[in-house]
């Protein structure tokens, strides 16, 4: 095999190694930032909850007190 063939093409493979490495580096950075978001969004959502029993309590409470 010619060695300048294996010169022009040694730079070119590693130049995809190393684009390959940086994207599954950015998708791993990315699922665990959607991950983070989502454990977040269900906080949310559970906090939204309680708050709205707490707020049909007090609309019982100040609809007993106008009787």
């Amino acid at each position: 095999m010619n060695y300048e063939l294996l010169a022009a093409l040694i730079p070119s493979a590693l130049a995809v190694l190393a684009s390959h490495v940086k994207l599954q580096s950015e998708l791993t950075r990315m699922k665990t930032r959607l991950e983070y978001l989502e454990q977040e969004r269900s906080e949310m959502k559970t906090m939204l909850q309680d708050l709205c029993k707490m707020v049909n309590e007090i609309k019982l409470i100040l609809a007993k007190n106008q009787m």
